[in-house]
């Protein structure tokens, strides 16, 4: 999973100072975190985990506290809070802590994934 800033970000994903449409060939999921948030260190690693099950799903980092213009636009006011950026539809946000099956299936949910398509 890759860390990104918000320079990264507009290239990457959109320019959501220009035009929100995410034009990407995979759904992402934007985590963000402070590196004093002990939850947030337990996400990114089971989100590392599950991006190697799920190819169509991208995972990126965004640190909240370095990355003010993103928490601002996406309206982040806790830790950890999780952006599902799906290849088509809006953004969802859900905050919170979640164990690796609660994940894996708001992967699932989030993106419409069956099983048979998120594994190779």
């Amino acid at each position: 999973m890759m860390e990104i800033n918000t320079k990264e970000f507009k290239n990457l994903i959109f320019d959501f100072e220009k035009d929100c449409k995410y034009q990407g060939k995979k759904n992402i999921i934007l985590d963000f975190y402070a590196d004093w948030c002990q939850p947030c260190k337990v996400i990114a690693k089971t989100l590392a985990e599950l991006e190697k099950d799920f190819p169509k799903v991208e995972c990126y980092k965004i640190n909240s506290e370095e990355e003010y213009s993103l928490n601002e636009f996406f309206k982040i006011r806790n830790l950890p809070t999780l952006v599902f950026i799906p290849i088509k539809g809006e953004p969802k946000i859900i905050s919170g802590n979640f164990n690796k099956n609660k994940l894996e299936s708001m992967i699932r949910e989030q993106f419409n994934l069956q099983k048979a398509e998120s594994v190779y």
